[in-house]
């Protein structure tokens, strides 16, 4: 499957499982919106993600939040202009 310039929204992407995925799917030429609560983490796991060879921006949300989620959606779409895939972490 060719995954390069699919436009992914992970949450939970700062750490652990979430951010795995975002660098696996960044080194698929995946781009990404990653979503999690920490700014300071986030933007440094989408850091790493780029270094994996992807493009990523950094949305910070709490999911527990119905307007954050729409705000997140919302930035991914101004920026990509559409959602291919979403994962929940």
């Amino acid at each position: 499957m060719n995954l390069t310039d699919k436009i992914a929204i992970v949450t939970g992407a700062s750490r652990g499982m979430g951010l795995e995925i975002c660098k696996a799917l960044a080194s698929q030429g995946v781009r990404l919106a990653m979503a999690a609560r920490d700014p300071a983490r986030l933007e440094a796991a989408a850091e790493q993600a780029r270094t994996c060879g992807g493009e990523a921006i950094a949305i910070p949300t709490d999911i527990r939040s119905w307007e954050a989620v729409e705000n997140m959606v919302r930035q991914t779409v101004e920026r990509y202009g559409t959602v291919d895939v979403l994962i929940n972490s």
